[in-house]
């Protein structure tokens, strides 16, 4: 009412230059929604980013949590496979560091080993804590004689490292994912991997038997 009584009463003149204020207004108030549309959708995306992280992330060493793991296998088990395999990697003497030098440096066993594996394979897999010691590596693609020699060269070198008082290394096993899933599923991998692992691991432990004594 107040704009269609300026204009029935304010000259030509007048009116061109409320029409210019008016204009501008209308701009400033375009440009300010969007603005504020804009602030609201980048806060909701790093608010949902941050929301994904806590669920998907291990609180301990930074890496892909059971969680993750999960989701991933889901996805997995439905489609075709793109070949690759599955690692299962258990930290060794894990007790033994707990009971003669304390969780925390225990803890730091956890860390040390996330770190090595994640950080030489992330860039052609996946890694992630599927419990307290044990870990799994998913390489997509990766034949799994390569991945195991790699493995072994980690291995070694992280089982002679001085610079920890505590005994360091892992146990593994390694399965290469079949092109068919009807042949061999997904959970039938993990398992013949996580078997594979066990049996690592005792020859390890009798290995080092009469030095635990």
């Amino acid at each position: 009412m107040d704009i269609l009584r300026y204009y029935s009463t304010r000259p030509s003149t007048g009116r061109v230059k409320y029409s210019i204020y008016g204009l501008f207004i209308l701009l400033m108030y375009f440009a300010g929604s969007i603005f504020i549309v804009t602030r609201n959708n980048f806060v909701e995306h790093t608010r949902n980013r941050i929301y994904k992280e806590l669920a998907f992330t291990d609180g301990m060493t930074k890496i892909n949590n059971r969680s993750a793991f999960e989701v991933y296998m889901e996805k997995e088990r439905n489609k075709p496979s793109s070949g690759g395999c599955i690692m299962i990697a258990d930290l060794n003497n894990l007790k033994r560091i707990n009971d003669t030098y304390g969780h925390r440096l225990g803890d730091e066993a956890i860390i040390n080993t996330a770190n090595l594996i994640n950080d030489n394979f992330n860039d052609i897999g996946n890694c992630y804590r599927i419990g307290g010691d044990e870990f799994c590596l998913v390489l997509e693609g990766l034949p799994g004689t390569i991945a195991r020699e790699r493995l072994i060269d980690i291995q070694n070198a992280f089982d002679h490292t001085k610079e920890k008082p505590y005994p360091k290394g892992f146990s593994f096993g390694i399965i290469e994912i079949p092109a068919n899933h009807d042949e061999l599923t997904v959970n039938d991998v993990i398992r013949q991997a996580d078997y594979a692992m066990y049996q690592q691991k005792e020859l390890h432990k009798q290995a080092y038997a009469p030095f635990l004594t």
